[in-house]
């Protein structure tokens, strides 16, 4: 015995190390009385946990599950698995392996040996023990009533659950030794249980087939992607709990409870993910790593996908908390933003919500508590974390996109009084009563935790914004070191005489552009790259990071200036008349439009072109040097000839894929890579790179190409009707369709049905309604006989190089 404490002390490796050679010690006793003394100690060790979130009345009802049906049994144990604090549950869940190990199998053969032999094999084929050890177990029945008949049941289940729970974690990975051999059907009970009846059977055909547990674990992603309401909720938790259980394995205890603090305080989605590719990169283990990378992908969709917001539940629930839901809702309170409680603060608030005591008085109660801290260190600690409680809250009651909106806000350096101003605006404009409820009862709080001064001040402070701050003092000095870098000392110092005389923000950007205007060669290029730039940033503040995403796609993929200036004027005009975003962005706009004038008429006639000649001239040429390299001179001639005839893109498009279809092996290979690419380009053009991402993620993940291809269609369908962005997408969506399906099955579209409508809609892509858009903005210019003589050249069937070349004339 003492070799072997010795030899156990010198094991390197850590707890999992020992663990596997305690086995091995275990496995090498022989049956005896002994023996099973020693097993009913190590069952009683292993499962004390149970008595301290169990009642009796759920042990009994636990017994009774397990003697009749273990899939509810399973997910009982599970919901009891939450309720142990998450440091002690990894514990647990470290040496449960050797813990399953020891019971696995004898907690029923004291009761019915005949009846759970079968059952047990079917489960686990550590199982199947000698005749030997049974009659063992027969003999000391009343020696292990004695020592832990209490948990028999329980330990058994709870052993059971946890030990597919380890196996699962990552979907369909191997184990770490312990065990060897993974069953689906441990997946279709534990992390799989959410899946329909259906779903599983389909599941359990796949597996008769011989698919491996990439197939599987694509098919499950898959059957995620499609979930809603309850379902989707359930699959990301159990999920979820698998992949965190993961990055425990791989990173450590340690490192698992920094990104579940990160994730409590609020932190994106984004930057956990950024933390984790760190500590992937920082693996000494390559075995790791590679499991890092392989689950790394459905991982981070899944993750992704549990930190949006909820979907809505049934009216009902939203109406009506039950008083389960408010003690989860204070418990994740307690051990988030309130966790700087102390033991005695958050007994008292358990008992008020037993009491029945309000959300106002509770929330009365944690900000007296708050104000009553003394240490300046233990005071800014708490305000941190109810900052990120906060956040929470404004989340929950606005949506993602606010939440956003607000976050880039912060971020670009906006005051606290701006963001309240938003704020407030935003949560004035609520429409359901239980959310401004709760909006009415928090808002105060969390202003006071910002620290946002009392109204009075805050007017005054806007007031004087308003005409000085935001070119003024500490701004006025960062717009020194940034937009405004170009100017020289004499110029700057004047900028801060007039700031000090009170002039206004007008007379000040005229005084700038009268400088600016003086310039000339590559220092008034500079110049203007840098108040450009700070024009884009204004954008993002005003109206957001979407919209600021969609206007630099507009522009990227060619559209006309004016459009784009309508587009944000109609964005402008959508904010609150009184906001401190709309007078900002009404104060910048005329120097914006001006600054980006200025480009427009040096370049109005190339962006004209470029916009009606997606696929000629010097674009086509650039698709030479990438999406289209792969073509020989001649094909490459040959576009230019059906360009500078005027053929149109489906055209050309047909006769890339033709050409394409004749290759074979690696040319057609990387072809189709460069096709491809040339697609996702386009992609994050039009839809911004947020979907972009969003798709790579779930194509990484395994998901259906079909289940992609229909979020593409749904949103392209929400962009608007008459958008260039939405044309642009309808025009390279069949060909990119059928080059993403080349790889799936191959089809081919050269006489599709559609074909010829396409064209012709391409072909009569000046006239029309279009034409009449064009007359409106960049063709306004014209008069009315020359638009006419356009819409007669349009009818006659006139190219539209012709058209354009009338129009140039």
């Amino acid at each position: 015995m003492n070799d072997q404490l010795s030899e156990l002390s010198e094991t390197e490796g850590g707890r999992p190390a020992r663990l596997i050679k305690l086995k091995q010690f275990y496995d090498a006793l022989e049956e005896s009385p002994a023996k099973v003394e020693a097993t009913n100690k190590i069952v009683e060790q292993c499962y004390d946990w149970l008595s301290e979130v169990v009642s009796e009345a759920e042990k009994s009802e636990l017994q009774k599950l397990h003697e009749s049906d273990h899939e509810k049994c399973h997910k009982k144990v599970h919901e009891y698995l939450n309720r142990v604090e998450e440091e002690k549950r990894g514990q647990i869940e470290e040496k449960l392996p050797f813990c399953e190990h020891v019971w696995y199998g004898k907690a029923h053969k004291h009761e019915n040996p005949e009846k759970n032999s079968g059952s047990e094999k079917e489960g686990n084929p550590e199982a199947n023990t000698g005749k030997e050890e049974n009659k063992v177990e027969e003999k000391k029945e009343e020696e292990k009533k004695d020592v832990g008949e209490e948990h028999h049941e329980h330990h058994h289940v709870r052993k059971r659950w946890t030990h597919r729970h380890r196996r699962d974690h990552d979907h369909f990975s191997q184990d770490d030794g312990v065990h060897e051999h993974h069953e689906l059907e441990d997946y279709l009970r534990t992390h799989l249980s959410w899946l329909t009846d259906e779903q599983k059977a389909e599941m359990r055909s796949l597996k008769a087939e011989g698919a491996g547990k990439e197939s599987l674990r694509s098919k499950a992603m898959q059957y995620l992607e499609q979930s809603t309401g309850e379902q989707r909720s359930e699959a990301l938790k159990q999920l979820a709990s698998g992949c965190r259980e993961l990055l425990r394995r791989l990173f450590g205890a340690e490192a698992a409870e920094e990104l579940k603090q990160m994730r409590e305080s609020g932190k994106t989605f984004e930057e956990l993910e950024v933390k984790i590719g760190k500590m992937t990169e920082a693996l000494d283990d390559e075995e790791k790593r590679q499991k890092a990378r392989e689950y790394g992908p459905p991982c981070k969709r899944i993750f992704a996908l549990s930190m949006s917001p909820p979907q809505a539940t049934t009216s009902r629930r939203r109406r009506e908390e039950t008083k389960t839901e408010i003690t989860q809702r204070l418990e994740h309170a307690l051990k988030t933003h309130l966790s700087w409680l102390n033991d005695e603060q958050k007994t008292e608030l358990k008992a008020d919500t037993e009491a029945g005591k309000t959300r106002e008085e509770m929330k009365e109660k944690v900000m007296k508590w708050f104000e009553g801290i003394g240490e300046a260190s233990e005071k800014e600690k708490a305000r941190e974390l109810l900052k990120g409680g906060c956040r929470e809250l404004i989340k929950e009651l606005l949506g993602e996109e606010a939440a956003s909106k607000l976050k880039q806000m912060r971020e670009s350096g906006a005051t606290h009084e701006a963001l309240v101003t938003e704020t407030e605006k935003l949560l004035g404009e609520l429409k359901d009563e239980k959310k401004k409820e709760k909006a009415a009862i928090y808002t105060a709080a969390c202003k006071q935790i910002f620290g946002v001064k009392a109204s009075r001040k805050r007017r005054d402070h806007h007031h004087e914004e308003g005409h000085n701050g935001h070119a003024g003092g500490h701004n006025l000095n960062d717009y020194f070191k940034t937009h405004l870098s170009w100017l020289d000392n004499t110029q700057k110092e004047n900028l801060k005489t007039m700031k000090g005389e009170g002039k206004t923000r007008e007379e000040m950007q005229k005084k700038v552009m009268e400088w600016f205007g003086k310039l000339e060669g590559e220092p008034k290029k500079k110049a203007l790259e840098l108040m450009q730039t700070g024009c884009r940033e204004l954008l993002k503040i005003t109206l957001g990071e979407d919209k600021a995403i969609e206007a630099k796609n507009m522009k990227e993929s060619g559209t006309d200036i004016n459009t784009i200036s309508n587009k944000i004027n109609e964005w402008i005009d959508e904010l609150s008349e009184n906001s401190h975003l709309k007078k900002l962005a009404l104060e910048y706009k005329p120097i914006c439009r001006q600054l980006f004038g200025v480009e427009e008429k040096t370049a109005s006639r190339k962006r004209r072109d470029h916009h009606h000649n997606h696929e000629g001239g010097h674009n086509l040429e650039d698709y030479f040097k990438t999406h289209l390299s792969w073509l020989d001179d001649s094909q490459k001639e040959n576009l230019k000839t059906m360009k500078g005839e005027g053929k149109t893109r489906e055209e050309m498009q047909k006769q890339v894929m033709e050409w394409f279809g004749n290759l074979e092996g690696e040319p057609k290979k990387k072809a189709l890579e460069l096709m491809q690419t040339g697609c996702q380009e386009l992609l994050k053009i039009i839809l911004g790179e947020d979907k972009a991402i969003e798709i790579k993620n779930m194509k990484e993940s395994g998901t259906e190409i079909n289940t992609i291809s229909n979020k593409i269609n749904e949103w392209i369908d929400e962009l608007s009707e008459n958008s260039h962005l939405k044309k642009l997408a309808m025009e390279y969506k069949p060909i990119c369709r059928q080059l993403f399906g080349v790889e799936e099955g191959k089809r081919t579209s050269e006489d599709h049905p559609k074909g010829r409508k396409r064209r012709d809609h391409h072909h009569n892509h000046e006239g029309g309604h279009n034409l009449e858009d064009y007359f409106k903005t960049h063709l306004s210019w014209l008069d009315d006989s020359q638009k006419e003589n356009l819409k007669t050249m349009k009818g006659e069937g006139k190219t539209r190089e012709e058209m354009q070349k009338k129009v140039n004339c």
